[in-house]
């Protein structure tokens, strides 16, 4: 028997037989080879230890249960081999960096963290993809003709991936027809925008689109079709066979390049290319992790969570158009619209203390939380008896939340660097995670080109308690 087969052998023994673990001594005698030549075997073509892998896969069985079944932690526990309910929390906690508590009716987060089984697809691969030096190219500033669409992950699972982005590829490539345009691939990419609900619904914004210096473009009141601008950016360039390795390859990106490079995916988007030979490109602005490191300049994020209680005030809300990708491009438009927000008088620590204006970001009365929360805004008034009221506005309610407090300063590209540092990276391996709720920008403060505000995120404990 082979390296590989044995331990796919191994893993398939492992998956047939959780939660119970084996010690390293059965295993080895099971497959009739010594202790040290399994380990160093098993590592080689997997990256992990036996014991990471089992524990891994244990913890996600335990996930997913606890999603999902009206069992209590403890009893969760028990089943699971651990000895008591704060052991597990420890286990649990150590490997996905959530505390269990949070998990309970969370069957899409459940989803999103687990620890997938390897397989001998992904096995086959895994060499291949260890061996990739990826490039480091800056791709120059570009106006881009695109056709956005929600998917669900590949990363996490989803089989409706390809044919969805098939859907889409089909889709903008008719519409540009219709425009008298012709695709050629090295105009095209297909591009990802992370959202802020991804942990919880594994949805992302895909984008088809078409780089269009000079063309003279006319885009119909009717179409789905966005013109967009995307900054110069320097990526790390992944040559990838063909597409069927995406999958393998992100699993790949998360669970070993980024952690033994030290690099982390901070800011979007990531570019996918094809080319004329079958291959696939992708392009990733990676940037040093920052975990050890001072917070971006102009950022500044309070220890302790603040409590807001519930209110009520004016609000008059609009929707931005997915054409503002970047942070500041939304920013910028929102600052320009409604000016009375800027340079008021304020006062307290708190939007509830502050009895002024304010820019709120996220949808009123919306059931999930979906990858158009960003893209709404509403520009709120506290004081429901201010005159002269906000024109055509209604009075809305929110209730009371936990929220991590940030301030920024900065010219706008700077703060966009520092929000999405925020958003896709801090959170992730902080004491907390963003829920669903309204983002709150107050005490804004402007002067020329440099801005200085609050920012209020509704968060919640990974520890599950209370802050």
């Amino acid at each position: 028997m082979d390296s590989l087969s044995r331990v796919v052998k191994l893993t398939d023994y492992i998956e047939a037989h959780l939660p119970q673990c084996f010690s390293l001594e059965h295993l080895s005698h099971w497959l009739g080879v010594s202790k040290w030549h399994l380990q160093r075997e098993f590592k080689e073509l997997t990256g992990l230890s036996i014991g990471q892998y089992s524990t891994g896969r244990k913890l996600s069985l335990a996930a997913a249960e606890l999603a999902d079944s009206p069992l209590r932690i403890i009893d969760i526990a028990l089943n699971y081999g651990f000895e008591s309910q704060e052991a597990f929390a420890r286990a649990f906690k150590r490997h996905f960096g959530i505390s269990p508590k949070n998990i309970k009716g969370q069957p899409l987060w459940a989803q999103q963290i687990k620890s997938q089984p390897l397989t001998r697809a992904y096995l086959e691969c895994y060499a291949e993809l260890r061996a990739i030096t990826p490039t480091i190219v800056t791709l120059p500033a570009a106006e881009y003709l695109a056709l956005p669409a929600t998917l669900n992950s590949i990363r996490h699972g989803s089989s409706d991936f390809f044919q969805d982005f098939s859907t889409l590829w089909r889709s903008f490539e008719r519409e540009i027809s219709e425009l008298g345009l012709n695709v050629s691939m090295d105009q095209c990419y297909s591009m990802e925008f992370m959202n802020r609900c991804h942990h919880e619904t594994g949805l992302f914004m895909m984008l088809a689109a078409m780089r269009i210096e000079g063309l003279d473009v006319v885009i119909p009141d009717e179409s789905d079709l966005i013109r967009f601008q995307v900054k110069q950016q320097r990526y790390y360039c992944f040559e990838l066979t063909d597409a069927f390795r995406v999958k393998h390859f992100l699993r790949y990106l998360f669970e070993h390049y980024l952690p033994d490079q030290q690099l982390a995916l901070v800011e979007f988007p990531v570019l996918w290319q094809g080319t004329e030979e079958g291959k696939l490109l992708g392009y990733f602005p990676l940037i040093d992790d920052l975990s050890c490191e001072e917070l971006p300049i102009g950022l500044t994020i309070a220890e302790q969570l603040i409590q807001i209680p519930d209110l009520k005030m004016r609000a008059l809300s609009t929707r931005l158009p997915f054409s503002l990708r970047q942070v500041s491009e939304r920013l910028a438009t929102l600052f320009e619209r409604w000016p009375e927000v800027t340079n008021i008088a304020s006062g307290g620590i708190a939007p509830a203390l502050n009895q002024g204006k304010a820019i709120l970001i996220g949808e009123h009365g919306s059931a999930q939380f979906s990858p158009e929360h960003e893209f709404h805004a509403s520009i709120i008034d506290l004081d429901l008896a201010a005159k002269p009221a906000l024109p055509n506005s209604e009075i809305i309610s929110l209730t009371g939340a936990a929220y991590l407090h940030c301030q920024l300063q900065g010219t706008l590209p700077q703060i966009d660097f520092a929000l999405n540092y925020v958003y896709h990276f801090y959170l992730s391996d902080s004491p907390y995670y963003q829920v669903k709720g309204h983002e709150w920008l107050s005490n804004i403060q402007c002067n020329g080109e440099h801005y200085q505000f609050e920012l209020w995120l509704p968060v919640k404990s990974r520890s599950g308690r209370k802050t």
